[in-house]
């Protein structure tokens, strides 16, 4: 198993499911089931989410950072979204697949980087998802509603991550990533985890996930 890169768009292949990635801005990012009966990509879709930046003193409607690199390394994929004008930040998005979840769920491990050229900024990442999740208990584990993915939190970064209720149901409008105030030298880390099954899975399966990624250790990348 390994990342398929055609920039800008990488693919990973697990079994009946697929990842992909539209790095060219975000990036979006998508689990596919490939075998499902249905061939409605609504059905297939486990989970679908993409990352945008955002800062207070910027209007909403500007361009969000463009990804300038990407490559493959080993079994990650690595994009990189430079601090570019107006915005006063950059960021870094690591994907890894993890092949030693428990119970059958496979998994992908997000690793949030984020860094400033200036003397102070305010960066934020806001991470939307685009199948509709419920959260949880307290424990920043978002689940969704047809039970079959899970998108969470490390619990050492749930500090810097911050569950935005959606206006227009119960259940996840957004991520709060980061936020507050920050200065040159300074990276910013977080992890979070993807993680899907081909089947609905209660949720005291995707807690057991989350105790086996809080006991993973940290990617060589930190």
């Amino acid at each position: 198993m390994s990342w398929n890169l055609q920039f800008p768009r990488a693919r990973f292949v697990i079994d009946q499911a697929h990842m992909d990635v539209d790095l060219e801005s975000g990036p979006r990012c998508s689990v596919i089931d490939t075998g499902m009966v249905s061939q409605d990509p609504a059905d297939q879709t486990l989970m679908a989410f993409e990352v945008a930046p955002a800062e207070a003193t910027l209007p909403l409607n500007i361009e969000p950072l463009a990804c300038r690199d990407a490559y493959v390394r080993e079994s990650d994929l690595i994009a990189t979204y430079p601090q570019t004008y107006p915005w006063p930040f950059g960021y870094q998005v690591d994907f890894r697949y993890r092949s030693d979840m428990p119970g059958g769920i496979r998994a992908m491990e997000l690793w949030f980087s984020i860094s400033t050229s200036l003397l102070e900024c305010n960066p934020k990442l806001h991470l939307l998802p685009r199948t509709r999740c419920r959260v949880q208990g307290s424990r920043h584990v978002a689940v969704a509603i047809h039970g079959r993915a899970a998108l969470m939190v490390h619990p050492l970064d749930q500090a810097d991550c911050e569950v935005v209720p959606a206006s227009d149901f119960q259940g996840v409008g957004h991520w709060d990533v980061f936020g507050g105030f920050m200065e040159k030298g300074v990276i910013r880390r977080a992890r979070f985890l993807l993680a899907w099954s081909g089947s609905a899975e209660p949720d005291s399966k995707w807690e057991r996930a989350l105790d086996s990624f809080s006991e993973s250790p940290l990617p060589l990348t930190a």
